[in-house]
């Protein structure tokens, strides 16, 4: 059985439980299959009614996206779509003919919607999804390892649109570009601090929602459980997988602190592994840089200035500096 066949027949025997659930998704990315992966539908009416089928060329939703009609798959074709979209990934990072800027852009949107879904629940967190997750941001590492423009226009349009970003695609990004300018150069390590990156915070699927958008002071039990949602997150993925990654670590340690002020273990100092660190200055930065319940977005400069002096010997100081000046400096942050 060929892999196309087994996941159309997975996603078959899904639909059977989830019928009349839609998920909407952008044409462009579909332009650059071969064919469209699943029955596509367009939401025109109180109902989506079927455009395109199964196998069809994608050409023949040009006119429909030509007029922004919006465009839906069923649920259970989602992974299916989204397993599909690593070849659309693949050859937008390939493409020459698009700027730094245009590749960046275009990748970090197929990218967010090949892995929204596979960090929406724990429950549906598998095998499948965790070689899903993997392999789309080792297409994005191997890229940006190798061209450093395409990185920092990534980077650059990250910054000019803090609002609509997806946290695990930013502190992936982030990350490697950090360990990047640290030094390392090794293909191996900066794969798993992107894996580990992208899938450091799985563990809050399994908190509450009420948590999470709490704006006021957590409860004993509800402050415990956001806290060991590392340790939640790496057992997740070492379920998933079947034993712990390489880069388990790092989903266990990215809320650890220099000084043992960070959750779940407490850990100090060299105890938290340096990719781990790495992560932290990422994942804290796009979390003070995100509009969150109860509270307002930082600027860049106002978060750097938090990590930098009031949140003083968490981090470490050298990373800390150097993750600065890839955003450009205090001087171009402070004009932002």
């Amino acid at each position: 059985m060929t892999e196309i066949t087994r996941l159309r027949r997975r996603a078959k025997t899904a639909r059977l439980d989830s019928i009349g659930v839609f998920l909407p998704v952008t044409w462009s990315y579909l332009a650059r299959l071969d064919e469209v992966p699943c029955d596509i539908f367009l939401r025109v009416g109180r109902r989506p009614v079927l455009y395109a089928t199964t196998g069809a060329n994608p050409e023949t939703l040009r006119e429909k996206a030509i007029q922004r009609v919006p465009m839906v798959v069923r649920e259970a074709d989602s992974y299916l779509l989204r397993r599909m979209l690593t070849v659309s990934l693949g050859r937008t990072l390939s493409d020459q003919r698009l700027s730094p800027t245009e590749r960046s852009r275009e990748a970090y949107g197929i990218a967010a919607t090949i892995v929204g879904e596979t960090l929406k629940t724990s429950t549906k967190f598998d095998a499948d999804e965790a070689t899903l997750a993997e392999e789309t941001i080792d297409l994005l590492t191997r890229t940006l390892s190798e061209e450093d423009d395409t990185l920092w226009a990534m980077v650059a349009s990250m910054q000019r649109n803090l609002v609509t970003h997806n946290h695990a695609i930013n502190i992936a990004i982030y990350s490697l570009a950090l360990a990047k300018r640290n030094g390392i150069a090794d293909p191996d390590q900066l794969r798993d601090i992107g894996r580990g990156a992208l899938l450091a915070d799985i563990g809050l699927t399994t908190v509450p929602t009420r948590v999470l958008d709490n704006p006021n002071d957590l409860d004993p039990q509800e402050a415990r459980a956001l806290r060991m949602h590392p340790a939640v997150g790496y057992a997740i993925v070492t379920r998933a997988i079947g034993e712990a990654p390489p880069y388990a670590h790092i989903i266990l340690e990215h809320h650890e602190r220099l000084d043992g002020s960070g959750y779940p273990a407490g850990r100090k100092a060299s105890q938290i592994a340096l990719d781990a660190q790495i992560v932290a200055i990422a994942d804290t930065y796009d979390t003070l840089t995100t509009v969150r319940p109860g509270q307002v977005a930082l600027t860049a400069f106002q978060a750097c200035q938090e990590m930098r002096f009031a949140r003083l010997g968490q981090f470490n100081s050298e990373l800390t500096g150097e993750f600065i000046e890839l955003l450009g400096g205090w001087t171009s942050i402070r004009v932002a």
